[in-house]
């Protein structure tokens, strides 16, 4: 949800007035984020590489399928009452009245859900998939009573509440899909964690998100501007579904559930660094740009420093992805998912060009165009249809080649139209980018050398690739003031 979290914490930011002074990148809510990110990245490998070595490729694939059908619907889980939330004048009889609507929402989505299950088993000739899209039903109407209290906790500036419920619903559910992975559940265990999740966040938001707003004299909203205003955000968020999930749909069209299998644990390495570096920062990014929104010289250097600590935190994932892929798959999966490898590789250059794909959606939000963010989200669907079109008779490595070029074309297209339409220049890109780029290309080299160079146990190329990048990396920080710098100011907080 990183598109409507970021609406949410746009709305609660109060501007900061000319020549105030803008506090260091990663300070305040950047630093809380960080922390809640961390924890719940360790969650989220831990319970990758525990379910890995329990489940079957066939168990991920078929999951897979109908998780494709699950992850569109869930955009609309709510009918767009959470995306109503965060509008200022909001009333309590109103913010009642979405709460309610979300639940009637989450019901409807999930109706839909349960009725989609036959039409998804005949187009992957996977008749299984008709009760685990019906199990996966039952997510959402916990999920359209969540989103508008998740969504009045960013409202109001509690930030770190939110993101303590999300930790807590995530811990929960992976301990659950784990026992029931143990205990031979099969593909059901992945549905235990989409929908244990769903009911844990709904429980946390009912208890810790309540109504605190003082506007109870304020003049009602118009209704049509509450419920319309995140059209334009939706269309954006499910092109840019479409255009992640789409080679995923291909292949297990194409291979079938084994195959998907594979090539969704290739996914989940490459997408897993990026859900925990990149999508979850947008929201307070966001936030921060439209802060300085009317000084252009403050949203320039903001804008800087926050790609910046981005892309510092996200190149070195895909610096590993790419130069180690098969020490990447055998930590996180084990040796008998030795197929994810090419994918791997090639999806991590994709993971590269993660920040720079959603600079488009920090920019325009923050400067308040979401038409044109609609129409770039459509843009970059196109381009990514065109390139799993060109290999929709291939699979696994081919298919990763194909997004790969792909989201290097996106990325090429949309961010110059989006700089174009916001108060920054395509220089601050650059100057943002230069010393990461530099730093994790040096730093990839250095991993595969040492990889050539290790044992041939498993362990063994892991303590090599760990101390031949710490060297390295020490080595920057010592040498390369630039970059001691840059570190200085995004991790120890420093202004």
């Amino acid at each position: 949800m990183p598109i409507f979290r970021a609406h949410c914490a746009m709305r609660a930011a109060p501007p900061t007035p000319a020549g105030q002074t803008v506090p260091g990148p990663t300070g305040g809510g950047g630093r809380a984020l960080a922390v809640a990110q961390g924890v719940r990245f360790v969650v989220r490998a831990g319970g990758a590489m525990g379910l890995a070595r329990l489940l079957a490729p066939a168990d991920y694939g078929r999951f897979g399928m109908a998780a494709i059908v699950y992850g569109l619907l869930f955009l609309v889980r709510d009918l767009g009452a959470g995306a109503a939330v965060p509008q200022p004048g909001l009333t309590p009889a109103q913010f009642r009245a979405m709460c309610r609507f979300g639940v009637i929402g989450g019901l409807v989505i999930g109706l839909v859900c349960a009725a989609t299950g036959p039409i998804a088993a005949w187009f992957y000739a996977e008749p299984r998939l008709t009760l685990l899209l019906a199990a996966l039903a039952l997510a959402f109407p916990f999920a359209g009573a969540a989103a508008p209290r998740v969504a009045l906790c960013y409202r109001e500036g509690h930030a770190g509440r939110a993101a303590l419920i999300d930790t807590v619903a995530l811990l929960g559910s992976t301990l659950l899909a784990v026992a029931a992975a143990f205990a031979g559940a099969g593909a059901w265990a992945l549905v235990l964690l989409a929908v244990a999740g769903e009911v844990i966040t709904c429980a946390l938001a009912v208890r810790l998100c309540p109504w605190h707003s003082d506007t109870a004299d304020a003049a009602p909203l118009p209704w049509r501007r509450l419920l319309g205003f995140g059209a334009q955000l939706s269309v954006h968020n499910v092109a840019q579904y479409f255009q992640r999930a789409s080679d995923q749909i291909v292949v297990g069209r194409v291979a079938g559930a084994d195959a998907l299998g594979v090539y969704g644990r290739g996914v989940q390495a490459t997408a897993l660094p990026a859900q925990f570096t990149v999508a979850p920062f947008t929201a307070w990014i966001v936030a921060e740009l439209a802060r300085v929104a009317g000084d252009g010289l403050a949203y320039r250097a903001r804008f800087r420093a926050l790609l910046n600590g981005v892309m510092h935190l996200t190149l070195p994932a895909a610096a590993v992805c790419v130069a180690v892929p098969e020490l990447v798959v055998g930590v996180l999966f084990g040796e008998r998912w030795a197929g994810a490898v090419p994918v791997v590789r090639w999806l991590g250059l994709g993971l590269a060009l993660q920040p720079w794909l959603f600079v488009p959606t920090w920019l325009l939000i923050s400067s308040g165009r979401t038409r044109r963010l609609a129409l770039l989200g459509l843009l970059g669907l196109v381009i990514t249809a065109v390139a799993v079109w060109s290999q929709r008779q291939g699979a696994g490595e081919q298919m990763a080649q194909a997004m790969a070029v792909a989201a290097l074309v996106v990325a090429a297209t949309t961010v110059p139209l989006a700089v174009a339409a916001s108060p920054a220049a395509m220089g601050d890109v650059v100057t943002a980018s230069a010393r990461p780029l530099i730093l994790n290309v040096g730093l990839g080299l250095v991993l595969a050398a040492a990889q050539h160079a290790g044992r041939p146990t498993l362990g063994g190329q892991l303590g090599v690739a760990v101390g031949a990048a710490l060297l390295y990396l020490g080595l920057a920080f010592t040498v390369a003031k630039g970059v001691r710098r840059e570190w200085l100011g995004h991790f120890l907080w420093r202004a």
